[in-house]
C-alpha cells in the first residue's frame, strides 16, 4: 500500500510559524521559481546583448585595421597591351609619393611583377 504525503492546513501552519514559505520550496512553483525564471531570462538577455557588443567591437578593429594597411585606394589604367608589351599607369592616392608593385595576370595565372617607378606628368596624383 502506497501513501501520499500531503499538506493538511495544520502543516501550513507549523510552516509558517517555522518562517518556512510553502511557496518558496523548489518545484512548488511558487515565488522562487518565478524569480529564477526571471533571472535567468534577464541572463539570457544580457549574455546575447555582450555577444552581439563584442561582435561588432571585433569587427570595427578589423575593418579600421584592414583600412589602415590595405585601403582601397589603388588607381591606374593600362595604356597598350599587345603581344609585346603591356603599358600603363598605377597610383596609390592614399600615399602617391610611394612607388606601386603591380602584378600581371593573364588567364589566372601569374606572368609578372613590376613596379609603376616612372612618373608621369599626364597623371595627376
Amino acid at each position: 500500500m502506497r501513501s501520499v504525503a500531503q499538506n493538511t492546513p495544520e502543516d501550513d501552519a507549523t510552516n509558517s510559524r517555522a518562517g518556512v514559505d510553502p511557496d518558496s520550496q523548489p518545484g512548488s512553483g511558487g515565488a522562487t521559481d518565478r524569480l529564477t525564471a526571471e533571472g535567468g531570462g534577464r541572463l539570457s538577455r544580457a549574455l546575447v546583448v555582450k555577444s552581439v557588443a563584442e561582435v561588432l567591437f571585433v569587427a570595427a578593429l578589423f575593418a579600421a585595421f584592414s583600412y589602415a594597411n590595405f585601403h582601397p585606394k589603388f588607381r591606374g589604367t593600362v595604356d597598350v597591351a599587345d603581344a609585346r608589351a603591356v603599358e600603363g599607369w598605377a597610383v596609390d592616392e592614399a600615399r602617391p609619393d610611394r612607388q606601386v608593385e603591380v602584378q600581371l595576370f593573364i588567364d589566372g595565372r601569374f606572368v609578372a611583377q613590376r613596379r609603376a617607378e616612372l612618373p608621369r606628368p599626364d597623371v595627376l596624383a
